[in-house]
């Protein structure tokens, strides 16, 4: 039996695949995706986005939503997929550095 964020995951990746939203259209919010899958929690809608948002078929945007990037058979070239990966490696390392600036600021 599958977990209930497989369950909506596959769903959403269905839908994806129907284009039953546009690229670049905003999916329903959370709280609307939980109604419709049966008061699902926020951890389970968020758990199915995360492997179409790893796939760039979706993307998050804070505080507007999360939007279509791409549909299945439109995944990104790897070119484009390396470009993400890079900006997600820049982002992580800035955290990182920032973290350790707090930290010293800390033992002060």
């Amino acid at each position: 039996m599958a977990y209930q964020y497989e369950v909506v995951e596959e769903d959403l990746r269905r839908r994806l695949a129907r284009r039953e939203w546009a690229i670049g259209e905003r999916i329903p919010g959370i709280s609307e995706l939980q109604r419709h899958y049966g008061d699902a929690a926020l951890g389970t809608i968020r758990r199915a986005q995360d492997p179409l948002v790893a796939e760039g078929l979706l993307r998050r945007e804070q505080g507007r939503g999360v939007f279509v990037a791409a549909h299945p058979d439109q995944a990104p070239a790897p070119a484009a997929a390396r470009k993400m990966i890079n900006e997600a490696m820049s982002l992580l390392a800035r955290a990182s550095s920032l973290l350790g600036q707090e930290g010293a600021c800390d033992a002060k």
